[in-house]
Order: C-alpha cells, then sequence, then structure tokens
C-alpha cells in the first residue's frame, strides 16, 4: 500500500499539492464528472476495489500520503482518466477533448561515443494543464529483490498508480498517444458498464502486462 510514498514525498519536496495537483482534479471535474453520470465516481471505485484490490491499496497509500486532500476512491476514477475523457467528449459531441490535441513520440538509435548502439525513446504529453503536469511529472521505478524491473514515467497517471509510458529494460518499451481527430464515440453508460465488468484500466494496461511478463520458457508468476 506504501509503494508509491516515496514518489509523493519527492513530488512534495518540489512542489506543492496546491500548485501541482489540484489543478488536475480541477480539470477533470470540469472536463469529466461535470459531463458524466453522478454515479461514474462510484462505478469507478466499486470495479477497483473488486477487480484491482492490490491497486486500490496503492491508492490508498496515495491518497495517505498526499495527506487525505483527495480520496481512494476518486483516484480509482482517475485510473480510467482516458476512457471516461473520451466518453465525456461523446456526451459533449466535441470530438475528442474539444481542440485537436495528438500526443507524439520517437524512437532513435543512439551512435555518440557517450551512449554508442543506445536505443532512446523521448515523447511528449500534448495535454492542457502545461504548468501543474510539469510539476507533477514524475519517474517511477519499481524494484524488486533489489533490482529494476519496470520504469513508468510522465504526467500525473502515477497519481492513479499507472502510467502512459512504460519501460522494461531489455525487453519492450511502450508509450500511449492520445487523438482527438477520428477518435470513436464511446458511450458513456456501455464504458461504464464495461468498467463495472473488470476490464483493466487504460493507465494500468503496461503495468498489467510488464510486470507480469516472463522469458520465454519461464513459469511461475510476474
Amino acid at each position: 500500500a506504501q509503494r508509491f510514498a516515496p514518489a509523493v514525498a519527492a513530488l512534495l519536496r518540489r512542489t506543492t499539492f496546491d500548485a501541482a495537483v489540484a489543478p488536475v482534479l480541477a480539470y477533470v471535474n470540469r472536463t469529466v464528472l461535470a459531463v458524466l453520470p453522478a454515479h461514474t465516481l462510484g462505478v469507478c471505485a466499486r470495479a477497483m476495489r473488486e477487480h484491482f484490490p492490490t491497486r486500490y491499496a496503492e491508492l490508498r497509500g496515495i491518497a495517505n500520503a498526499l495527506g487525505g486532500a483527495v480520496s481512494a476512491d476518486y483516484l480509482a476514477m482517475l485510473a480510467y482518466y482516458h476512457e471516461l475523457a473520451h466518453a465525456a467528449a461523446t456526451a459533449r459531441n466535441d470530438g475528442a477533448a474539444g481542440a485537436p490535441r495528438s500526443c507524439t513520440g520517437i524512437v532513435a538509435r543512439s551512435d555518440g561515443s557517450e551512449n554508442s548502439g543506445r536505443t532512446l525513446h523521448a515523447r511528449n504529453f500534448d495535454q492542457a494543464l502545461g504548468t501543474s503536469n510539469r510539476l507533477v511529472t514524475t519517474h517511477v521505478r519499481f524494484v524488486r529483490d533489489g533490482a529494476p524491473v519496470l520504469d513508468v514515467a510522465g504526467s500525473w497517471y502515477w497519481l492513479a498508480a499507472g502510467g502512459m509510458t512504460a519501460v522494461r529494460a531489455g525487453v519492450v518499451s511502450l508509450e500511449e498517444n492520445w487523438r482527438s481527430a477520428g477518435a470513436p464515440s464511446v458511450a458513456p453508460d456501455a464504458l461504464l458498464a464495461a468498467i463495472a465488468g473488470g476490464v483493466v484500466p487504460q493507465t494500468h494496461l503496461f503495468r498489467h502486462v510488464l510486470e507480469a511478463w516472463q522469458p520465454s520458457g519461464s513459469s511461475g508468476g510476474g
């Protein structure tokens, strides 16, 4: 439950809740929760508790580390943000988030002397909240038995125990890019039914896959 406590402590050493986190929550309240059905938060929180109890325990730890300024149930809803934001856009009938917006990533092979032969993965988050996103962005490294297992970085998604950029060294580097142009319609009621049924939150998908990854020929849990 305390897995993310060091990340929260690092955040609060360099900035404040009001400067970095509160604007994100206000934006989600205004653009998502105010548009979707009133029971949206409750559906998401209940689904997280029932289907992903370990993740919910992590969210409870994050909420506690933030001094109770936000609840674990709210952070559970935040884990489904991308799905909910597309559904909110469908309900508003204004495209995926109003103004066109799309994130971008690059992969390059280094030929410099210092990093020769290394693959470099970089990306941007083309999001509405510039300053608060920069303040809250944190690189989180998951360690098992003293060895790095997974690196997750980017924007505020780690506050929901997830991430939209992930690297498992020597295995794969992944990112998600938001697309507004041509985004499909997402019916709010159908989405909430899928969430209640246990669909993996998009912000948790990379962790869900990469933490369980095993080398070919091995067995057992990740």
